[in-house]
């Protein structure tokens, strides 16, 4: 069994039930530089503009004040897609080197939480 699998069952375990609610969010890391994975300049809600950073996808179980980060994936910008040099000297994997919308990204891992039975409402 994946360890991932593990987590989430685990994760079900502690908190899960119809009453959870699955939180899905973008969240910015801020950085400087464009040589660490994924980092392009950005459009951060948070902020109201564009800045350099990376954007993950993350998915939260929650119920209260009890929240369980079940999900936290990278949105690879198609600037880093688009560039095989940055791809390899960022030792970005093959199956990684595509671009996926956030939309796409937070769709792919609901599937993946709802495959390993985590239950929420």
């Amino acid at each position: 069994m994946q360890l991932e699998v593990k987590l989430l069952t685990q994760a079900d375990r502690l908190i899960g039930g119809d009453d959870m609610a699955l939180d899905v969010d973008d969240t910015a890391s801020p950085k400087q530089g464009s040589h660490s994975v994924g980092v392009a300049p950005q459009y951060v809600l948070a902020l109201g503009k564009k800045t350099n950073c990376r954007m993950l996808v993350s998915l939260m179980l929650a119920r209260g004040e009890v929240p369980v980060m079940v999900g936290l994936r990278l949105l690879l910008p198609e600037s880093w897609t688009r560039d095989p040099a940055s791809l390899q000297r960022a030792h970005v994997p093959e199956v990684r080197q595509v671009f996926s919308s956030k939309s796409e990204i937070a769709i792919k891992e609901i599937d993946r939480i709802m495959a390993a039975d985590v239950r929420f409402g």
